[in-house]
């Protein structure tokens, strides 16, 4: 636990260095930080200029999050000696882009992980508020922290590859030893002119992983309202697959497949995006 702690005290301290001097920096750990049993892990940051990069390890799991130009927030790891937790806040100055990954163990042999990975980039901001918590059983739940799950805008002359923001969010149910191996997956992108917003209306789960004995079900449920609002220009792409039975968007495919929808708005766009993928939990 020393080992730890001394990271975390290396850690604050470069931070706290960038927020004096105030000019470009390149803020990492010393190589990856491995948490011990029951270990917790918070940083804060506030940076003007520059990049930061946290990677957080344990047998079996690992969690990453990296940011670039101008923003604050907080990352919160947390592991009981088994998976890791995750909670995302942050917000930029001005352009920027965050990227989170966190993979764990799905099943008791280890044959099998749930993997989640969200990109947002923008040229006149983005914002990142996700908490992803996954129990003893298995059992994953993707929420928001404060605010949307996923945001970004911008014009298309002052981000990437001719658009004004880049979003996208992964979650899937794969094989440890071939990743490309897919028992059930859910993918999101969108690239575009203008803003665009994920997120849940409401207090409860925007995803949720359920096991039920060899089978489990990822879910992304139905609100009243949108998950996605998008404004100006762009282009759109959902992407899902299942072994055993997938239902996207009023879409059923009862024997598993895989659904792609995509397409390019001119005036924005909203969506009730709605997933049910059951797969193999062995």
């Amino acid at each position: 636990m020393n080992n730890l702690y001394n990271e975390v005290v290396k850690l604050k301290n470069k931070i706290k260095i960038a927020q004096i001097i105030l000019l470009a920096v390149f803020i990492s750990l010393p190589g990856t930080m491995m948490l011990a049993e029951e270990s917790t892990v918070d940083t804060e940051f506030d940076v003007l200029s520059g990049e930061l990069y946290l990677e957080a390890k344990i047998e079996g799991s690992t969690a990453s999050f990296q940011a670039e130009g101008a923003y604050k927030g907080e990352v919160h790891y947390v592991t009981n000696g088994e998976t890791l937790d995750a909670k995302i806040n942050a917000q930029s100055h001005s352009p920027a882009q965050f990227v989170a990954k966190l993979q764990n163990p799905f099943n008791v042999d280890g044959s099998k992980e749930v993997y989640m990975e969200m990109f947002s980039g923008g040229g006149s901001g983005a914002a990142m508020n996700a908490s992803f918590f996954q129990d003893s059983d298995g059992n994953v739940t993707v929420q928001r922290k404060d605010g949307k799950i996923l945001s970004a805008q911008g014009t298309a002359d002052n981000y990437s590859n001719g658009w004004g923001y880049l979003m996208s969010m992964v979650n899937e149910v794969r094989s440890t030893e071939d990743t490309e191996n897919k028992s059930a997956s859910v993918k999101l992108q969108i690239a575009g002119d203008g803003e665009a917003n994920v997120d849940h209306p409401d207090s409860g789960y925007f995803g949720n992983i359920d096991q039920n004995g060899d089978s489990f079900v990822f879910s992304i449920p139905s609100f009243d309202n949108p998950n996605i609002n998008v404004t100006g220009y762009g282009q759109f792409t959902q992407e899902a697959e299942a072994e055993k039975n997938l239902e996207m968007n009023g879409i059923s495919l009862s024997g598993g497949g895989s659904l792609t929808i995509s397409g390019e708005f001119n005036d924005g766009m909203s969506q009730k995006m709605e997933v049910e993928a059951e797969g193999n939990s062995n």
